[in-house]
């Protein structure tokens, strides 16, 4: 007696071994500020999966056991792997790229020469010579 098993193709779900993947599209807004994955099982199971991490194009949500059953063992089970495909702007105004450097910038309001002093100070850390990239000896 001879099975032949002949897999068909999943509207939602790639397979991976046992673990099922899939791809979720999200705007660049959702990536950065969070995103809730909505998804229905295989066995009709609504799952509700919040991402709070920002989520970069390699980023990859691991959700355990929620994959395809082992085949010599049914009581284990793969993951669900969710991947990311962010969509990103096509263009931007100036204004818009401008709001975008403030926000983001984390150098606004940086003095570096005030940082190193205190870091020097504080942490008993040698200065940094910036213009050479060797650490100075005495500040």
């Amino acid at each position: 007696l001879v099975f032949i098993i002949d897999e068909r193709p999943h509207s939602t779900f790639t397979r991976d071994g046992n673990d099922l993947v899939v791809t979720q599209k999200i705007s660049l807004a959702e990536a950065l500020t969070g995103y809730t994955v909505h998804l229905t099982t295989l066995d009709g199971r609504s799952l509700n999966i919040p991402i709070n991490s920002v989520i970069h194009p390699n980023y990859e949500e691991v959700v355990p056991k929620e994959g395809m059953p082992f085949p010599k063992d049914p009581s284990k089970r793969g993951n669900l792997r969710i991947k990311f495909n962010i969509k990103f702007p096509t263009r931007l105004t100036a204004e818009q790229k401008s709001g975008i450097k403030k926000l983001l910038d984390h150098r606004v309001g940086f003095d570096l020469g005030k940082m190193k002093d205190m870091i020097s100070r504080n942490l008993g850390i040698p200065a940094c010579d910036h213009s050479t990239t060797r650490m100075e000896k005495d500040a």
